[in-house]
């Protein structure tokens, strides 16, 4: 590989925006890597969905066009053999994307109004699984793509991965995170809660007392009482 592409990866591969678990940040920067690496006009990431029957743009760069592009949406129903091509073929590479058999049908609605001439497209994998596509798009006149190129586009599909793993476990980070947050306040409301009821408790034990004691007082003992208002009862006084 051409010492320059070897400097490109190891300069993405050692960038904090793959790790950081923020994945807009290491798209940026991948796609970004691509465009100077490979010398290309535009290049996007696109993911499929679960079913593989469409891919939509994560993110689109054309360095002739300073605003991102997104929202676009491929369909395996009307691009079978690209479809096919992706699910078979670690790389396509498409010199000629008009005629290659893979790209060809994009060729009258989509490469010849850009000026579209050449593709080079690397599967995106995670966790053994193809989830999308790093796609390569070039204008002017038709290219040559080299072994190189396609080993630069395929490492930088491996670092996608590893960017993806590390949102991954900034997610799962931020669930537990959340959960802790969520079991500490449960237990300050149910400690609240028991000493709201404990101190209830102690407050009706008390009254409780008070009650058998006054009773106790009050109880008959039949010698009459001289500072009692009824004969029959006693007060603290006699006992």
């Amino acid at each position: 590989m051409r010492q320059q592409l070897v400097q490109l990866l190891y300069k993405v591969s050692t960038s904090s925006a793959l790790d950081d678990g923020y994945i807009e940040l290491a798209e940026q920067l991948i796609v970004n890597a691509i465009i100077d690496g490979l010398n290309t006009a535009r290049a996007s990431i696109w993911l499929l969905n679960n079913d593989n029957s469409q891919c939509h743009c994560q993110l689109l760069l054309d360095k002739n066009n300073a605003e991102s592009v997104q929202s676009l949406i491929l369909t395996r129903a009307n691009f079978p053999a690209y479809f096919r091509a992706l699910d078979t073929q670690r790389v396509i590479i498409a010199n000629n994307a008009h005629t290659d058999p893979a790209t060809a049908e994009f060729s009258e609605h989509y490469l010849t109004p850009l000026g579209i001439n050449s593709m080079l497209d690397a599967p995106l994998r995670f966790k053994g699984k193809m989830i999308g596509i790093f796609c390569c798009e070039h204008t002017g006149d038709f290219r040559q793509w080299e072994d190189d190129e396609c080993t630069f586009l395929s490492g930088l599909a491996d670092l996608y991965g590893r960017a993806l793993s590390a949102q991954e476990s900034r997610l799962v980070k931020q669930e537990l995170e959340a959960a802790n947050r969520y079991l500490e306040e449960r237990v300050v409301e149910r400690t609240n809660t028991l000493q709201k009821t404990l101190e209830t408790l102690t407050g009706t034990q008390e009254k409780l007392i008070e009650s058998e004691k006054m009773a106790a007082i009050r109880q008959p003992c039949g010698r009459g009482c001289p500072r009692s208002k009824h004969p029959n009862w006693c007060c603290r006084y006699c006992q």
